[in-house]
């Protein structure tokens, strides 16, 4: 008999206890089952900056009573709010109710899309649901490409910087471009600037660029920014000095071509130095480089008191609008750059539809946008010429091209590969030339 009692026992407080539990999971059923989020979506699957992000909240009272919610949209990037609202709303029992807000990203990145339902008072969350969108920009990818004219710049003047720069992808865009020049006892010197890229452009710009007060080995950076983000960086290097040595060439004051013609000018460049100098180039960065052929591209050496020749030939097209601007060509070696000016005049075929021109050419009509003013690089902020100098530092080039690309680019679709390769080989072939 007592084996039969403590077994009762056992049994009658089992039921108790899974009596107990069943009534806590339907008291916790109850408290949760007063308003749900039943879905919370994004679209597009990859949203684009600057574009329309669709957002689709829905609600259900699966309650027995009317309910009254307050329901909050949060956006998040970074842990920083970028966007709120909310919706104030009654739901009868087994009644549900869809939102469908937009939001336009402003940047890159992974964004948070938060929901919280609440009761009218604010006062208890009865549900929360978040995800995660990564938004992409179909801008770019680019390539960006930095030199300095010459390796050995006199220190506290003004330095031609080239800038070469790609937009590999199937939308024009403007970009900012920063250039930064560290110094050891004065602030950075930098300058910034925005530029309009065609799709598939492959674009040259010559910058003037203060230099350091201080001698000695330095750096250039140049980056694309877009989105308050460093997309691509190229770096430069080159030697500040106080001593140079003068290329001497003659330019005629006007360079005059007629449209649909050529013209090839033979010009002689002198090194009055007595040392050897190196990789002996012309620069002419004002005129359209499809205009322009130069033979050779650069003379590996030359002798002290050598005199080479360079062959420019100019062919113009023969829908070009008569114009006339200045222009400056450089003669450039890795120890030295010497630059002149000219005026440079093309004159259009008469009864010819023709097409305007500038000092600064896009392969296409440009927009309607202000155009940006780059400054000019005077002669004599360069180099100082006179007398032969009879100490030379030699300059040493050192190039480095870093590039940071952001992970969030849309890839490029394969059918343009063949375009990307070429835009890939253009931008090799200019910077051997510059080497």
């Amino acid at each position: 008999m007592v084996y039969i009692r403590c077994i009762n026992v056992k049994i009658t407080n089992s039921i108790f206890l899974l009596v107990f539990l069943l009534s806590l999971s339907l008291t916790e059923a109850q408290e949760t089952q007063r308003g749900v989020i039943y879905t919370l979506t994004a679209s597009p699957h990859e949203p684009i900056v600057f574009e329309d992000l669709a957002l689709s909240m829905g609600v259900n009272n699966p309650d027995t009573n009317t309910q009254n919610y307050k329901l909050k949209l949060i956006i998040t990037k970074g842990g920083q709010v970028k966007h709120q609202e909310e919706f104030t709303f009654s739901l009868k029992p087994g009644n549900g109710i869809t939102f469908s807000p937009t939001y336009v990203p402003d940047d890159i990145g992974d964004f948070e899309i938060i929901a919280k339902l609440y009761d009218s008072l604010e006062v208890e969350l009865r549900d929360l649901k978040v995800i995660t969108v990564s938004v992409i920009s179909e801008i770019g990818p680019f390539d960006l490409d930095v030199d300095v004219a010459s390796n050995v710049i006199r220190p506290a003047t003004k330095v031609p910087v080239i800038l070469s720069l790609a937009n590999m992808g199937d939308k024009a865009t403007d970009v900012q471009v920063k250039l930064e020049m560290p110094c050891e006892n004065q602030p950075p010197i930098t300058q910034d600037f925005f530029i309009f890229l065609w799709a598939g452009a492959v674009v040259d710009r010559t910058i003037a660029m203060d230099t350091c007060n201080e001698v000695g080995l330095h750096e250039i950076l140049a980056s694309i920014i877009l989105f308050n983000k460093t997309w691509i960086s190229s770096l430069d290097q080159f030697f500040i000095n106080e001593t140079f040595i003068e290329l001497l060439f003659d330019l005629p004051e006007v360079i005059q071509v007629k449209a649909g013609q050529s013209k090839i000018i033979d010009l002689t460049v002198k090194n009055t130095g007595n040392i050897i100098i190196r990789n002996l180039k012309l620069l002419i960065p004002r005129i359209p480089p499809q205009w322009v052929k130069i033979t050779p591209n650069n003379i590996i050496e030359t002798e002290p008191e050598e005199t080479v020749l360079f062959l420019i030939n100019i062919t113009i097209p023969s829908n070009i609008t008569s114009s006339k601007f200045p222009i400056g060509i450089s003669a450039a070696a890795d120890e030295t750059l010497t630059r002149k000016e000219a005026t440079f005049e093309v004159l259009a075929l008469e009864g010819k539809v023709t097409t305007e021109i500038s000092p600064v050419v896009e392969e296409k009509p440009k927009p309607e946008f202000p155009k940006l003013q780059l400054p000019e690089i005077p002669p004599s902020a360069i180099l100082i010429g006179g007398g032969i100098i009879s100490f030379v530092a030699i300059g040493i080039r050192l190039r480095k091209h870093m590039k940071a690309r952001s992970q969030v680019v849309k890839p490029v679709p394969q059918e343009r590969a063949v375009i990307l390769s070429k835009l890939k080989t253009t931008i090799e072939k200019k910077r051997k030339n510059r080497q």
